[in-house]
Order: structure tokens, then C-alpha cells, then sequence
């Protein structure tokens, strides 16, 4: 087996479950959005920081930036698209 199918095995476990180490990424984030008390949202995080829906709203923002950076690089070096398992 060629080692970089446990290490995509990993990372999509750690992503969408079942992860080794608990919940998985998705599971949690999720979990901690819906259990995020609406009333608190215009609220900052911390002291002096933006509010938590701009931050909630700014991390997913982000990871999908990340995303989109992996699509580009694998472009450029002309590597195969990643069809996930059914």
C-alpha cells in the first residue's frame, strides 16, 4: 500500500469522522456553532476583538481560502483531482 493512502485516510477521518481522537473536526465545529448562544453574537470573543459572528464567519472564510490555495498548487503541478470514496 502506498503510504500516502493511510495519511488521506487520516486526514479525512479527522475531517468528517471517525476520528481516533474524538469527534471529528466537522462534528465539533459544528457542534460548537449551534451551541453558540445567539444572543451573544454581536458580542466579541475577547476583549477588543471583532464580534463572534465575524470571527465564526471569518474562520470558515478561511479554511475555504486554504482550499482553494491546495486546488492551485495541485493545478500548477498538474497532479489528479481527488474523487473522495462513495
Amino acid at each position: 500500500m502506498k503510504e500516502t493512502v493511510p495519511i488521506a485516510d487520516q486526514i479525512r477521518r479527522s475531517v468528517s469522522g471517525p476520528a481516533w481522537s474524538g469527534p471529528a473536526l466537522l462534528e465539533a465545529l459544528e457542534r460548537a456553532a449551534l451551541a453558540y448562544p445567539v444572543s451573544k453574537l454581536d458580542q466579541p470573543l475577547k476583549k477588543g476583538a471583532t464580534s463572534a459572528y465575524v470571527q465564526l464567519h471569518g474562520a470558515t472564510q478561511h479554511n475555504l481560502w486554504h482550499g482553494g490555495q491546495i486546488v492551485a498548487l495541485k493545478r500548477a503541478l498538474k497532479l489528479p483531482a481527488v474523487v473522495p470514496p462513495a
